[in-house]
């Protein structure tokens, strides 16, 4: 890893058509006069201006192909490797000081898609092909090996100590977490302890049953698993014990709609995707129904907070009260959404001649508060704010933005050049993968 890299900022790299914090001087005797009246303010108490943006950038190696994943304060980096069983480099780095924490030869037989670090545990979930899943659990601080299953990770249990593997009946590994239980003997779910790779319960989900163990779609994360048996029953359980809560039959025989858990209710789409109905994730007892506009091009997703999102199938974005069952507003303005803070912030999508929009919504009412132009949203900033990426394609330079959602402005940190994009953000720091492939990581105070 290179030594940091202090980019100092100014005023004059302001991306274009965004007011600029001071105005560029006409005349060359401004240095000069700026400095002499800086130091009498100071003098008769006032303060001087504030100081430009400061990034400070520290550079991880990777490669193309190489897996990256931000989890919490962590950074791993998984070298891509050969094809099949061969040993892959994953290492860890802290954030946002990009400081090289570990590194681990691992011996996996395909690529890692996923990677979730708890109770000084990191798993990593390796698809093997046609062969399914195996998770192989690494020390957080040194990589060494704890445990490792053939199977998929298809959850993370509400009490943060267990981890829900899925595989094939007969200690196969399952080809993934959700859908069908597979030929033959079904699939078999297991609570494993994630400190020591102990099951600590299990249940069967017989050939012909369809299952959802992931299927939570807002922030509360009710920490249950959805079974729909052949006849429309429907069993729900707790991924902390794998008890069965509640069960019902809902359906009718046969039919398999993919269900939702989202504001502590159970949805589930209708034939032909024109209707919701939404019942409690307690009782099953039905809740309200909801008839959505046109003709199963709406559907339901995750991601407004404690709205229920709906999309339509060539662009817009609607809210669904979950306490009412009604549909707040709807619009095709929009085609994506992510909350920020009490607000959301949509994107339109780009057209030949004109480029994408990013704006500030009202979730109750879905009216526009702010304009943030050509700013792309890349994530929370810490304190309720956002961090903005906006690029200029002609030169090759990105500058980085913060704001808070009912801010007037966005106050510009700096630019850079030759980011590819896949950036994430955090309180004090932004990271981006670079042309290159490498990952450079930016801390800046503001």
């Amino acid at each position: 890893m290179s030594a940091p890299v202090v980019i100092d900022l100014g005023a004059d790299r302001a991306p274009p058509d965004v007011d600029r914090r001071w105005p560029t001087p006409a005349w060359p005797g401004w240095p000069a006069v700026a400095g002499l009246l800086a130091a009498l303010l100071v003098l008769v108490g006032g303060s001087a201006p504030p100081a430009p943006a400061r990034l400070t950038e520290v550079r991880v190696p990777a490669g193309l192909g190489d897996f990256v994943q931000v989890v919490g304060d962590r950074l791993y980096v998984a070298a891509a490797g050969p094809l099949g069983i061969g040993d892959r480099t994953l290492a860890g780095y802290a954030l946002p000081d990009g400081r090289a924490l570990w590194r681990a030869s691992i011996r996996v037989r395909g690529p890692i898609r996923q990677v979730v670090e708890l109770s000084g545990v990191v798993l990593l979930d390796v698809e093997n092909g046609p062969r399914g899943h195996t998770v192989v659990a690494v020390a957080a601080g040194t990589g060494r090996p704890v445990w490792q299953r053939e199977a998929a990770l298809s959850a993370i249990s509400p009490n943060r100590a267990i981890a829900v593997l899925v595989s094939l009946a007969g200690g196969q590994p399952a080809t993934g977490g959700d859908g069908g239980a597979g030929a033959g003997g079904g699939t078999v779910t297991e609570g494993v302890e994630i400190r020591t790779g102990r099951t600590v319960w299990s249940y069967r989900v017989p050939n012909g049953y369809w299952q959802c163990v992931d299927c939570e779609g807002d922030a509360a994360r009710p920490g249950r698993s959805v079974v729909i048996r052949p006849d429309g029953g429907v069993e729900i359980r707790d991924l902390d014990t794998g008890r069965l809560t509640a069960s019902a039959v809902l359906l009718a025989p046969g039919e398999v709609r993919a269900p939702l858990i989202a504001a502590r209710l159970l949805l589930v789409g209708g034939r032909g995707g024109g209707e919701l109905t939404a019942f409690s994730l307690v009782t099953l007892r039905p809740a309200w129904r909801l008839r959505l506009p046109g003709n199963g091009d709406w559907y339901l997703g995750p991601g407004c907070g404690e709205y229920l999102c709906l999309f339509g199938s060539d662009g817009g974005v609607g809210l669904v009260h979950p306490a009412e069952g009604r549909i707040r507003w709807l619009t095709t303005d929009w085609v994506g959404v992510q909350p920020v803070a009490d607000w959301l912030v949509v994107s339109s999508r780009a057209g030949l001649n004109t480029p994408s929009r990013t704006a500030v919504l009202d979730p109750a009412t879905g009216r526009e508060l702010r304009d943030l132009g050509r700013w792309t949203l890349i994530g929370p900033a810490g304190g309720g704010r956002m961090a903005l990426l906006r690029r200029d394609v002609s030169t090759g330079r990105a500058w980085f933005g913060i704001s808070a959602p009912r801010e007037a402005t966005v106050r510009t940190l700096g630019s850079v050049l030759d980011v590819s994009g896949d950036c994430q953000s955090g309180a004090g720091w932004l990271l981006c993968r670079r042309l290159d492939a490498s990952i450079g990581i930016w801390r800046y105070t503001a």
